[in-house]
């Protein structure tokens, strides 16, 4: 798209901040880099997240603050990724010095 010669000034311009976006955004898109260790493409999954989460805490009679909003999702992540320690106290350690 670089080398294409536009027939108006206009046209030029908007290829030009085409080609300019394109040059700054080239490590995000960079599609083959993310398929290699299997990432998602889409953002599919992340978006039905949000709406699944929003009709769960917005629906008639609930109201969440944003701190009580934040821990039942980090519940809800901690269970479906039996990720327990995410949401469990850490142990304090005493350690004992040697006299």
């Amino acid at each position: 798209m670089a080398h294409l010669q536009l027939p108006t000034t206009d046209a030029e311009q908007t290829r030009a901040e085409v080609v300019g976006y394109w040059q700054h955004q080239r490590a995000a898109m960079d599609y083959a880099q993310d398929q290699a260790p299997h990432l998602p493409l889409g953002s599919g999954a992340v978006e039905g997240g949000c709406r699944l989460i929003g009709a769960r805490t917005t629906g008639c009679g609930r109201r969440w603050s944003v701190a009580g909003g934040a821990a039942i999702v980090a519940l809800r992540v901690a269970v479906l990724n039996d990720r327990w320690d995410l949401i469990r106290p850490r142990p304090r350690l005493a350690w004992l010095e040697a006299a």
